[in-house]
């Protein structure tokens, strides 16, 4: 019964890594337009509309961004408009702050005072750090996989039971449950 645990899982994260990798690359390219929009027309209802192409994307990918690591996601692109504290050091630095929130507040204000710069290096740096959130994932992901590949060698070891029985077990359940069809 194991066996067609671990393949239903294995299914489903694969699935979840290509919903993942799918609409993260529609929030790039929603990103990417957004920004030659914006450097190519001053006019707000336009950025406003594409904006708004930008945040959808977004959110249609963020519960899986935050579903791998949800403080990376809040801290680099979707952080509250605040100035911050650096963590970890003695000094009292500020970090200004940056991400979608400050996009929001940046188009808000642009008609009284149209702000293509900071919107642009708001952009730019979230394209950074979007890279950086995918890296740090990634990172995390390869660092978890290690820590249950020799979680499962020593129990394997534990119990004195060999790798390759283990996967001659999953293949016989697997032809198994091929002989019947569920609904």
């Amino acid at each position: 019964m194991a066996a067609v645990t671990t393949m239903k899982s294995t299914n489903t994260s694969n699935e979840l890594e290509i919903r993942y990798k799918y609409r993260l690359q529609k929030f790039k390219s929603e990103l990417a337009t957004f920004k030659s929009v914006v450097l190519n027309n001053p006019h707000k209802e336009k950025i406003v509309n594409q904006y708004r192409a930008v945040r959808n994307a977004f959110k249609q990918w963020e519960y899986l961004a935050e579903w791998e690591n949800g403080m990376l996601v809040k801290e680099l692109i979707n952080g509250a408009p605040l100035p911050k504290l650096e963590k970890n050091s003695f000094a009292s630095n500020i970090i200004e702050p940056h991400g979608l929130q400050v996009m929001d507040e940046l188009i808000g204000e642009w008609h009284n005072n149209p702000q293509q710069s900071e919107l642009l290096n708001e952009i730019n740096h979230l394209n950074k750090e979007k890279e950086n959130l995918y890296l740090e994932i990634n990172k995390t992901k390869n660092e978890l996989i290690e820590m249950t590949n020799k979680l499962e060698e020593s129990q394997l070891n534990s119990l004195n039971i060999k790798k390759e029985e283990i996967v001659q077990m999953e293949e016989r359940y697997t032809n198994k449950l091929m002989l019947y069809k569920f609904p």
